[in-house]
């Protein structure tokens, strides 16, 4: 009994571990040159956040106003505690990711984001007409 509780312990330990240890990632497709990541040096591009490995907790986030042309198929993986969030930073209309028809991106869309990251991300497809989720 006294094995299975240090267990449990142990589990719980690094599952708050790994939320402590989240990042915001900042992705401003207006900027003039590609950063780290940062909020003063965000990505401009997809290709960056897709080349990635995020972690349990980690927030991606697109500057409002802007668009991101391409695939979006973020790399990691987040666990019931600790999901890795797609969100908006800034002011202005929601950012936009121009997916292109990209399918993986489309998954993303439809399958894995909760009603609030809809609600803070838009979603077009090759044509640029939005997609109805």
């Amino acid at each position: 009994m006294k094995l299975l509780l240090l267990i449990l312990l142990c589990c719980s330990y690094k599952v708050e571990c790994q939320s402590r240890n989240a990042t915001n990632y900042y992705v401003d497709c207006s900027a003039g040159t590609n950063g780290s990541g940062s909020l003063k040096n965000p990505w401009n591009n997809l290709i960056s956040v897709n080349s990635f490995i995020f972690k349990p907790g980690d927030l991606i986030l697109f500057r409002r106003g802007t668009i991101a042309v391409g695939e979006l198929w973020p790399k990691g993986s987040g666990n019931e505690n600790a999901q890795i969030t797609l969100a908006a930073y800034g002011t202005g209309p929601r950012p936009i990711i121009n997916a292109r028809g990209a399918d993986r991106t489309m998954t993303i869309f439809t399958n894995i984001m909760t009603p609030e990251q809809e609600r803070d991300l838009e979603l077009k497809d090759t044509v640029g007409a939005p997609l109805l989720l």
